[in-house]
């Protein structure tokens, strides 16, 4: 994976695809207060978010990271 591939999904990825793509959930379903505050995380502190993945949803970052 490069740098770019990084760059490019924390910059084109919006709360809906990061809710679905890395939780599994909808951004907007009653208790989205979870997801929303994760997202809020990955754009305030992606290194502190990343490092606080469980290992499946690390490996899903990672495959959607390679496929930008």
């Amino acid at each position: 994976m490069t740098i770019e591939q990084i760059i490019r999904w924390f910059v084109d990825t919006d709360g809906v695809a990061f809710a679905r793509d890395i939780y599994g959930r909808d951004f907007y379903e009653e208790d989205g207060g979870y997801v929303k505050g994760k997202f809020a995380q990955m754009q305030r502190d992606p290194i502190t978010w990343m490092a606080n993945l469980d290992p499946q949803n690390r490996a899903k970052l990672e495959q959607l990271m390679q496929e930008k």
